[in-house]
Parts: structure tokens; sequence; C-alpha cells
């Protein structure tokens, strides 16, 4: 398995969080009009929902702080994770755009502040100002490309390599140490990995020990890192 090439440039946690912290007063700001508008925030517990296919929200999100786990269940009872939303990520987009009713669940991850965006205050924002238009559109083709790039390695990877393809998604955010490794920021379980690409705890649990073995995944103090090839 390839090894990630050095690269330099890429940025720490601290530019990372202030990166976030920009795209988040950015969309703010165009979402509102500018301080037009005053967004109304909603403090969430861990675990506590956000909404889900029984409770319509009628309303977007913008992420403020924490982390907005998005996920459907399967008919096994499975629970398949789209992906996690953190500060100035927008949630539930597609769904009040689209049929006008939720189709996933989201949850907070860990103690989280939203900003709400009502169904039909975001339509006369986007009707009203091209930029609202181009922010909504970047989110959803940013969510369009990820799922499609899912969908294939679910479909035609192994275990291993769909969780490397993961890895490599989730280390956008992440800040390269000294000898060229991608340490990832957020720390995540293993069933949380497993939730994201559709397998069990245990084979993500053997996956990551066939991706030590290669060189291409190390393990410290529940951090994990991607490798630089030599």
């Amino acid at each position: 398995m390839a090894l990630l090439p050095r690269e330099r440039g890429r940025p720490g946690v601290g530019d990372i969080d202030a990166r976030r912290r920009e795209a988040f007063l950015q969309a703010q700001a165009v979402l509102s009009g500018t301080g037009l508008v005053q967004l109304s925030k909603r403090c969430l517990d861990p675990g506590e929902a956000l909404f889900s296919p029984l409770r319509q929200p009628g309303e977007a999100y913008l992420v403020g702080e924490g982390r907005i786990r998005v996920f459907a269940v399967s008919q096994a009872g499975r629970e398949v994770v789209f992906w996690e939303g953190q500060m100035g990520d927008l949630v539930g987009v597609a769904d009040v755009l689209g049929s006008g009713e939720a189709v996933s669940f989201a949850t907070a991850k860990v103690s989280s502040t939203v900003f709400r965006i009502p169904a039909e205050f975001l339509a006369k924002r986007i009707r009203e100002d091209p930029a609202v238009a181009e922010l909504v559109v970047g989110h959803l083709a940013n969510r369009l490309c990820r799922a499609r790039a899912s969908i294939l390695a679910a479909s035609t990877a192994s275990v291993p390599s769909r969780l490397a393809h993961l890895l490599m998604v989730l280390s956008e955010d992440s800040r390269r140490l000294e000898d060229g490794s991608l340490q990832l920021v957020t720390r995540y379980s293993q069933q949380e990995l497993a939730d994201m690409i559709g397998a069990s705890r245990q084979s993500v649990s053997e996956a990551m020990a066939e991706l030590q073995r290669a060189g291409f995944l190390k393990r410290s103090g529940g951090r994990l890192t991607i490798a630089a090839s030599r």
C-alpha cells in the first residue's frame, strides 16, 4: 500500500481551528445578510438529537461549536454514519431544500452549538443573494463528492482499503508532524470508524492492524497518524 507523499505547508491544529472559525464567520455573515438578521442559537448536549425522520426540523443548521453526527439506520438496525459536521459546516440543507423532510438522523457527538436557518428564510436568501446560493451549492457539492467516493469504496473495496480511504478523507483535518506524517486532529473510536464505512468493529480492528503492518497507519495515545513515504 502506497504511503503518503511528503508535503510541506500543511496547517497545524491552531491553523485548522482558525480556518474553521473563519469559515463559520463567513457563512454566518453570508446567511444572515452581514448581520441584518440574527440567526438563533441552539445548544446541544452530547447525544441530543437535532433532527430525525420522526422529528421534522423545518430548518437547516450552521454548526458553531462541537461535532454533529449525521447518520441513517439500516433495515438490520445498524447505524451508518454519513459524515460529521464541525464548525462552519451546514447540516440538514439537502433535507429542507429537497423533499422538505429529514431522511437521516443528526445528533450531537459532543456538547455543541448550532444556529437555526428556517427553510423559508434559507430559500428566500438563496433567491435574493447569489453569495448564499454559492455557499449552499459549494456545501452540497462537497458532500456529494464525498458520498460518491464513499459509495464507490464501499462497493468495490476490502475493509482495509475502505478504512484507508476514510482516513485519507478525515486527514483534511490533520496536522503534519516533523517526519511528514499526518496526525488526525479528532480522535475516533474503532466503532465510529466502523459506522462510517459500514463494517463491524472487529473487522475495523483487524483492518487497522493490517494497515499498521503495512506501514500506512500508526496509533499512539488514542491518536491515528497516516505515515509519510520515505
